[in-house]
């Protein structure tokens, strides 16, 4: 019975460290974060993510910053920028997982750490003023289905945008 709880044991700590997601931030706290109640992002042109990817990535913030009481428009106060980058677990080397590695066979059977960033900077000034950074690490079978990866985005986009300044006053 014992060796049953402490595989168990072993088991749950195992799922929850690989389920965690690190979390970093950097913003200007001279900012008056309330007087930005609009966004809209930056063209993506080669961000070497499908167009799928970068749609997911779009509408998990564009949700998570409407609760928030900021508002998707043309013109906006702010500008978002994002990037996606996969690195190695035991060599931190960037690697390319996508969008060209479709097949199991191409991939190495090894864990990847996904950081994704997200910069937030003044429309108006083009002067970066927060900026969120979330890395978690993952199995490579996870990258192969746009269904993981939209999940896995949806995560890490959540995990930022938490702190992120909320209750805007558009007065």
């Amino acid at each position: 019975m014992k060796i049953i709880v402490v595989h168990l044991f072993l088991f749950v700590l195992l799922m929850s460290s690989c389920n965690s997601v690190n979390v970093f931030y950097d913003y200007d706290e001279t900012i008056k974060y309330n007087h930005y109640y609009s966004f809209n992002f930056y063209p993506h042109n080669s961000t070497g993510l499908s167009h799928q990817d970068m749609d997911s990535i779009m509408d998990a913030v564009e949700t998570k910053l409407d609760k928030k009481g900021l508002k998707s428009v043309e013109n906006a106060k702010l500008s978002i920028d994002f990037f996606v980058n996969y690195y190695d677990e035991f060599t931190e080397e960037l690697v390319e997982v996508l969008p060209n590695y479709k097949e199991k066979n191409q991939l190495t059977p090894i864990d990847y750490f996904i950081v994704l960033t997200i910069d937030i900077a003044d429309a108006k000034t083009e002067e970066l003023i927060w900026q969120g950074v979330a890395e978690k690490l993952i199995s490579y079978a996870l990258v192969l289905t746009e269904e993981n990866r939209e999940a896995i985005f949806q995560r890490l986009v959540k995990e930022i945008l938490l702190n992120y300044p909320s209750e805007v006053d558009t007065t």
